[in-house]
């Protein structure tokens, strides 16, 4: 074991040559506030940006979990790594050479990395070096994979045999337990390779430790799933990895931009394309540690899933997650993933596609709402017509032109009568009477309080919000209670504000988790009357809106009118029953 210890005046220079706010902000968004810099801090569940960090005392804090110290300890504390290896590391980044040797292998992944490391090699010279490699070789070149791009991405064959590699690594001193731990074999009543007959992706980290592999089926077998990967590990977890960011980074760096994609072998055909700057998930959404990651590197994200309406959903589903990024995206024709449209039209084609032909995150949302929707029914474009209009919400007058304009052109309806609809539906949101809307609105509070005492609570007081709410903040509040009570049955306040987010979880502690009256049973049964009430009667208003408007429009549908009117009498009568 080795027990050299690096002295003092070594990492007094690592200090004093870095910069604690160029350091944190490398993991971190920083904003500077007076002084000092504010972030969120990446030590518990901030939803308030909570850490503060002095440039001029080179330390950061955090005033809600204490977390403190300098830059050697933020990466410490961050990467999970040894006191020693965060020295290591801050010393690289600032271009001072030290000797390495002092890091104790016990206090790090070292022996786990090797073993990883030994298995991609053996799963590799299995590939290149044996009889039984020759077919799994012969598959590749004719799904153009060379010998140069087996080099690059590490591709490997686990033989199909049900422990050769177990004995290979035990051979050589590897302890039994630490190849179960990786997932690299699993026991029964006795140890079996996990991996057996597939062609072999190695899967590194970005610092280029291989942590996983995934393994594809090397014959077509309707009984066995097309990919599996290692199963998570202590240096494998999904949400930490993006695939072949390991070897991407500089080109992210040079490009400014980072291309995510969804699979191995699209991004193997990317870059065999061309484009260097790719990387893959790992069967999952985008994680904020996989964002924190590329914010290390890029603000320009470029989104490239599959064409088809998974990879579409996909797209659509990972907008909310990725705001702090320029974002663009690209939209595959004919449902085609891009090592397939690489295949069919060109490498050329497809590069011409991501560079010249990716769409905005509006023109993407846009496009994703429509694909489903016949313009000629009319209860179809009036739906898409009101998602377009909740997506202009809040934006600048002339992107509302532009969109409307598409709208018009969409929906085969004059502009005109676009707009008209446009500003009356704006101020719909809002209760035009004063006194009236501030009932409505605490009456809101209240409930949402009361959402919050349990899912039984939730599911007794949602049907109070059946139409649309008197606040943005109440309906996007509402949805994360949605979204919430999906995924766990008791409440936790800390999980749900850091759900809501920063804005959100602000206006949520104000008004709904501090007012005495809503612990009164009473006041809230007087607001569920509110709001039982409520609803008619803005239903009503909007029925007797449209009513009006086709008899200012001279509109020959008597049909309507009628179904209208039908839906009015039945309103005036639930108004005056609700007591």
């Amino acid at each position: 074991m080795n027990n050299k210890r690096i002295s003092t005046e070594v990492i007094e220079d690592v200090l004093r040559k870095v910069n604690i706010v160029d350091v944190v902000s490398n993991y971190i968004e920083l904003i500077k506030k007076g002084n000092s810099y504010k972030g969120l801090c990446p030590f518990h569940a901030d939803s308030n940006p909570s850490l503060s960090v002095s440039e001029d005392k080179q330390i950061f804090k955090c005033f809600s979990c204490q977390a403190s110290g300098n830059a050697i300890k933020f990466v410490q504390d961050y990467e999970k790594i040894s006191f020693l290896e965060a020295v290591k590391n801050l010393a690289d980044y600032a271009n001072i050479k030290i000797d390495a040797s002092f890091i104790n292998s016990k206090n790090n992944f070292t022996d786990f990395y090797e073993i990883t490391k030994m298995t991609r090699d053996y799963y590799k010279f299995y590939l290149t070096g044996t009889v039984d490699g020759k077919n799994a070789l012969n598959y590749l070149h004719e799904r153009g994979i060379t010998i140069a791009t087996i080099n690059k991405f590490g591709i490997g064959l686990s033989p199909n045999k049900y422990n050769h590699l177990f004995k290979t690594l035990t051979s050589k001193g590897i302890d039994e337990l630490k190849i179960e731990k990786l997932g690299l074999v699993t026991k029964k009543d006795k140890y079996f390779d996990f991996f057996r007959n597939r062609i072999i992706f190695p899967i590194n980290d970005h610092l280029n430790n291989v942590v996983g592999f995934s393994g594809r089926i090397l014959e077509n077998d309707s009984n066995s799933p097309k990919y599996v990967n290692s199963a998570e590990s202590i240096i494998f977890k999904k949400s930490n990895i993006l695939y072949n960011l390991n070897n991407a980074v500089n080109e992210i760096k040079k490009n400014d931009r980072i291309i995510i994609m969804e699979g191995f072998s699209d991004v193997i055909a990317a870059d065999n394309a061309g484009l260097k700057e790719v990387v893959a998930t790992m069967g999952t959404a985008l994680t904020k540690n996989h964002l924190s990651l590329i914010k290390k590197y890029t603000d320009n994200i470029l989104i490239c899933f599959d064409g088809d309406d998974a990879g579409l959903a996909a797209s659509y589903n990972s907008l909310d997650t990725v705001k702090q990024f320029n974002v663009s995206i690209v939209v595959i024709p004919e449902s085609l993933d891009p090592d397939e449209y690489i295949k069919k039209y060109s490498k050329e084609n497809f590069i011409e596609l991501v560079n010249n032909k990716n769409v905005s995150i509006l023109d993407f949302m846009y496009y994703y709402k429509l694909k489903d929707v016949d313009p000629r029914k009319i209860n179809e474009a009036e739906n898409f017509k009101r998602t377009i209009f909740k997506m202009l919400k809040g934006l600048p007058n002339t992107v509302k032109e532009i969109y409307l304009k598409k709208l018009s052109k969409t929906l085969n309806v004059e502009y005109t009568n676009l707009i008209e609809d446009f500003n009356f539906k704006v101020p719909s949101r809002i209760v035009t009477k004063s006194k009236n809307s501030n009932r409505y609105i605490k009456a809101e509070c209240a409930l949402l309080y009361q959402m919050s005492k349990s899912k039984e609570q939730f599911l007794k007081t949602a049907n109070f919000f059946e139409s649309k709410l008197n606040k943005i903040e109440h309906d996007n509040i509402y949805r994360v209670f949605i979204k919430y009570y999906e995924e766990t049955n008791c409440f936790n306040r800390e999980n749900f504000l850091n759900l809501l987010g920063n804005v959100l979880s602000d206006y949520y502690l104000k008004y709904c988790l501090k007012q005495v009256d809503y612990q009164n049973s009473d006041y809230i049964e007087d607001c569920k009357k509110i709001l039982r009430k409520q609803n008619p009667i803005e239903k009503r208003r909007f029925l007797v809106s449209k009513v009006e408007k086709l008899d200012k429009n001279n509109a020959d549908n008597k049909f309507e009118k009628r179904e209208l009117t039908m839906e009015i009498e039945k309103l005036d009568k639930i108004i005056h029953d609700i007591k």
